[in-house]
């Protein structure tokens, strides 16, 4: 129903073929402090890493989220729980470390035939 926000965004003459960026939302969890939605080119993403890491930065140095524990991020995304720890001097952000969703065994003893 929304989706001309994110092609309106992510496609020329605003973006190009691999344009990817981030829409930031009130969070659904409460143990977190906001939200984040991916979105490129060909949709919306559950998680990004280089997205997750520009949105804290960004979110941070221009004051549009107090984080509940300074120096944390923790964000709800289409994954799950995100934590971003981070660094700040002054008011720029010189390192982001994240904490991903858990990985998992999806197939075991599976053969790739090419």
């Amino acid at each position: 129903e929304y989706d001309w926000i994110r092609t309106g965004l992510m496609f020329e003459p605003r973006g190009h073929d691999v344009m990817s960026g981030s829409i930031l939302y009130p969070p659904t969890r409460e143990d977190c402090d906001i939200a984040i939605l991916f979105i490129e080119t060909s949709g919306c993403l559950p998680m990004c890493g280089h997205g997750t890491i520009g949105t804290v930065t960004m979110a941070i140095e221009h004051g549009l989220v107090t984080p509940k524990t300074p120096g944390v991020l923790r964000l709800d995304t289409p994954a799950g729980l995100v934590v971003a720890e981070y660094k700040q001097v002054g008011e720029y952000v010189e390192e982001v470390r994240i904490t991903n969703v858990p990985s998992f065994l999806y197939a075991e003893g599976l053969t790739v035939e090419c």
